[in-house]
């Protein structure tokens, strides 16, 4: 809760108390060797105490948020999550606290390099700011999320990790046109229809040699078993 939200809805007796509550133990310690309980002049006064306590704990926030900024990492909570986390704590630097420029090369360093397949993102954002030296935190902000979106699929879904091949995760050439532009295979052979064989014994068509049962050939030899019958028409 930020502090003039707090002003604005208790009193200030309960706001000074609330800040006394809410310091560590540290912070605790070092006021109260500055103001001991004892000194009623002070802690009589709420308004002193909450000026004093607002102009201490500012400082604290600050420090906080400059420590913050040098660490905060993109990971996987996404994009946009980092943004808000970014522009959270440039608030509570306050204004002109650091640079514009300090500003950006840390949200720049804070990306997940890995986010965008083919391509490290923070390269590519360098390169984007060299050519955009006056853009600000958002104008980062919506670049790298195009560069990402173009790496998201149909599902809304971005795809992270380490940057691979064009290939990885999708079939080859060779893979989806498998049986259609390669030799069929031998299993593929003996499903071909039964019309499309050639028996080499009677060399009739539509069945194979091992499944021949023919006892005259096409050019009407015998094949068959003992003599040829009395009425062979053939003969």
């Amino acid at each position: 809760m930020s502090l003039s939200h707090l002003s604005s809805t208790v009193t200030s007796s309960d706001l000074a108390q609330y800040y006394l509550n809410n310091l560590t133990a540290n912070s605790k310690t070092l006021i109260f060797s500055i103001y001991p309980l004892t000194d009623a002049s002070f802690y009589a006064n709420s308004a002193n105490v909450i000026k004093y306590l607002e102009s201490f704990i500012s400082p604290n926030i600050r420090i906080n948020a400059t420590r913050d900024i040098r660490v905060l990492k993109m990971g996987n909570s996404g994009l946009t999550a980092y943004y808000h986390s970014f522009t959270r704590i440039v608030s509570d630097l306050g204004a002109d606290s650091m640079s514009q420029e300090s500003l950006r090369l840390y949200f720049i360093a804070g990306l997940n390099p890995d986010a965008v397949r083919n391509t490290n993102l923070n390269l590519h954002m360098h390169s984007f700011l060299v050519s955009n030296p006056t853009a600000t935190i958002t104008d980062l902000y919506a670049e790298a999320h195009k560069v990402i979106s173009l790496t998201t699929n149909s599902n809304g879904i971005g795809i992270l990790g380490k940057r691979a091949g064009p290939d990885r995760g999708e079939p080859r050439p060779q893979q989806w046109d498998r049986g259609h532009t390669q030799r069929p295979s031998p299993q593929q052979l003996q499903q071909q229809p039964r019309s499309a064989q050639n028996c080499t014994i009677c060399h009739n068509n539509g069945h194979s040699a091992e499944r021949c049962t023919s006892s005259w050939t096409k050019e009407g030899k015998w094949i068959g078993r003992g003599a040829p019958p009395s009425n062979n028409h053939w003969s």
